[in-house]
């Protein structure tokens, strides 16, 4: 993470305060000594929570909600943490690979899937309690009135938080902006997003 990098300040702020870690170096690419950050990597839905529980400073809790979450799994005290926050849910067991456990037939989280930027969107504006907006002119062209991210997206606009992009890309016409709601979410992405809802001057 060089200092020119345009996500330089963000990632800085959040590691000096812990809210962020980065990986030892030795993977394909990375010489040592040293540490890295992969900005260009996508987060995982457990990192994610791993983000938003230590800016939000939130202590660790206990129990297990999700059945594919047990203590033993990486990121669970974050993942537990932001269940009895109410900033999560999860997805209800019975589909393919996700059986249903009785007697108590937990909902599934997916720790290792990538986030989306929507799923982003829900979680950091549920995380700040930012207020929901339900308006009839989106800020994007591809998400309109009744997308389910809808109300958490525009929350973050209105916060100043997020931006989206311009029109031009393939299948995004002018004039308009896009927001991509079910792209992936970069590590230097999310810091952006997350040291921004946090507080960073």
């Amino acid at each position: 993470m060089p200092a020119g990098n345009p996500f330089y300040s963000y990632i800085t702020w959040l590691a000096c305060r812990g809210n962020v870690s980065g990986y030892s170096c030795g993977a394909p690419g990375e010489s040592c000594p040293g540490g890295y950050f992969r900005p260009s990597a996508d987060v995982t839905r457990g990192q994610l929570l791993k983000m938003v529980v230590n800016a939000a400073g939130w202590p660790a809790t206990g129990g297990q909600t999700f059945d594919d979450v047990p203590p033993a799994r990486p990121f669970y005290q974050f993942i537990e943490t932001g269940a009895q926050q109410g900033i999560i849910a999860g997805y209800t067991c019975g589909g393919p690979g996700e059986p249903c456990v009785a007697p108590l037939n937990r909902p599934y989280f997916r720790p290792s899937n990538s986030i989306t930027r929507g799923q982003l969107s829900k979680v950091l504006t549920l995380a700040r309690a930012y207020p929901l907006l339900d308006h009839p002119a989106p800020d994007f062209a591809d998400v309109p009135l009744g997308h389910p991210f809808y109300p958490y997206i525009e929350a973050l606009v209105a916060q100043g938080i997020i931006s989206g992009y311009t029109c031009g890309d393939p299948g995004e016409p002018c004039p308009a902006r896009y927001f991509r709601p079910d792209a992936g979410a970069t590590r230097a992405q999310v810091s952006k997003v997350v040291a921004g809802a946090y507080g960073m001057p």
